[in-house]
């Protein structure tokens, strides 16, 4: 299989990219392996999602294993990385043709983005799949509406509110809502309980700041799967469109 989507994707081109990942064929498998799910799920996404739901299908752990290939083995635990099948078919039975997921965003929205590269950026879409609402630290809750979309990788012009900040920021998780309103997702996992301010996250939320205020976002979470330092608390606290959802778990 040429590195490049073929749409007339069959059942030898699958074996034979499980192959070149199993053995290390290829410089780059990550990359590798998310172009072939893209067009696996191009192809057909109402087979993909079949596929994903039957565990007795030979073509459910290649596509689970290339899965892991393409965001990155071993960055979440052993249980959480049993769960991205189930995690998966949520998202895609939600939204079947997500964009930055096994490939980045068109330049157009998302100039300078990647796809997507964590498990837990999937694990927190599919938890807002399952549970329709994530409740912040202070009670507001983060809502997923039936007639939303979920995409992955969006790069957000940090500067147009207040110049002088200046830079970029990214949602992991987008939501559109119908009429164009957008919320953005940063999911941050951690192995320790503890999530804390860097100063890296503090210039962030600043320029997050100002896409809220210009109009670029009607507001933005971030999501962990512990729980956030009080520096982060006190960071977010004076900005309403900003929110904390702790222990966020698929």
């Amino acid at each position: 299989m040429a590195d490049g989507c073929n749409l007339y994707f069959t059942e030898k081109d699958l074996k034979d990219v499980e192959s070149s990942l199993e053995n290390h064929k290829v410089l780059n498998e990550g990359r590798f392996a998310a172009n072939a799910l893209d067009c696996l799920l191009k192809q057909d996404p109402d087979k993909f999602i079949r596929t994903l739901n039957d565990k007795n299908d030979p073509k459910h752990e290649m596509i689970f294993k290339m899965t892991l290939k393409s965001m990155g083995m071993g960055k979440v635990s052993s249980s959480e990385e049993m769960k991205i099948p189930s995690a998966l078919k949520s998202v895609l039975k939600f939204t079947k043709n997500p964009t930055g997921l096994f490939t980045k965003q068109p330049t157009n929205r998302g100039a300078g983005s990647d796809r997507m590269k964590h498990p837990y950026e999937l694990l927190t879409a599919a938890t807002l799949v399952q549970k329709e609402k994530l409740y912040t630290t202070n009670g507001k809750s983060l809502t997923l509406y039936s007639t939303d979309r979920i995409d992955f990788g969006y790069k957000h012009a940090g500067d147009f509110f207040a110049r002088s900040k200046g830079g970029t920021f990214e949602s992991d998780v987008i939501i559109s809502r119908m009429g164009g309103k957008q919320v953005g997702i940063d999911a941050k996992y951690r192995s320790e309980e503890i999530c804390h301010l860097t100063n890296s996250t503090a210039k962030q939320i600043e320029r997050i700041q100002n896409g809220i205020n210009d109009g670029q976002l009607e507001g933005y979470f971030f999501t962990t799967n512990g729980v956030f330092s009080s520096t982060f608390h006190n960071a977010v606290k004076d900005i309403p469109g900003i929110g904390l959802c702790e222990k966020v778990n698929f």
